[in-house]
């Protein structure tokens, strides 16, 4: 069950990720595009899933993976299979990464091909550490890393109550922080049998 929080409480939660590493993103575009990060240390998953010879996108050599997929292929990475970070941050709204004041990497309506700016952009901010954290009065998201480089979450849809979560934080301690303007509420996760 979700209980609702203050922006306080998920600030708190936001700024533990200070310091640590992205070390993977990976993107979804069905639908609905969603962009999943896994953040902090890397941490083996108890669900060994079966490795496929096809896989692409393996960790280089500094360990980071960016992988694009769509639903339904089987394209997850080994490495994505094997390990996940101890946190997650899903996002399912507008993005854009940034670096300095003037540079877009690339952003959520970006083409997802092998040379479009989605991959390239997405390499630049993986592998990079979280170094500031900070929301504004719609909840938009900003997590800035090392080397002048930003991700901009967007909050751009009012609240309705068949409305998926514009955002969602997974924690170490198993809480699933979900956000939507205006509207912030978190619910313990079970843990799996």
């Amino acid at each position: 069950m979700r209980a609702r929080v203050d922006t306080e409480e998920l600030k708190r939660a936001l700024d533990l990720l200070i310091g640590k590493p992205l070390r993977a993103a990976v993107v979804t575009r069905d639908d609905q595009s969603s962009l999943l990060l896994d953040l902090g240390r890397k941490i083996a998953r108890g669900d060994k899933r079966p490795e496929t010879a096809e896989s692409e996108g393996e960790a280089d050599e500094k360990g980071r993976v960016v992988r694009l997929f769509a639903r339904g292929e089987d394209s997850a990475t080994s490495e994505l299979r094997r390990y996940r970070g101890e946190w997650a941050l899903l996002v399912c709204c507008n993005w854009r990464a940034e670096r300095g004041e003037s540079q877009i990497l690339c952003g959520s309506e970006d083409s997802l091909d092998e040379e479009g700016a989605m991959l390239g952009g997405l390499q630049q901010i993986v592998g990079s550490t979280v170094t500031e954290v900070s929301l504004n009065s719609f909840l938009d998201l900003v997590l800035a890393f090392d080397g002048g480089k930003r991700l901009r979450l967007f909050c751009d849809e009012s609240v309705h109550e068949d409305r998926d979560d514009s955002y969602r934080l997974y924690t170490p301690d198993r809480r699933m922080y979900g956000v939507i303007t205006g509207l912030i509420e978190v619910q313990q996760i079970p843990r799996q049998r």
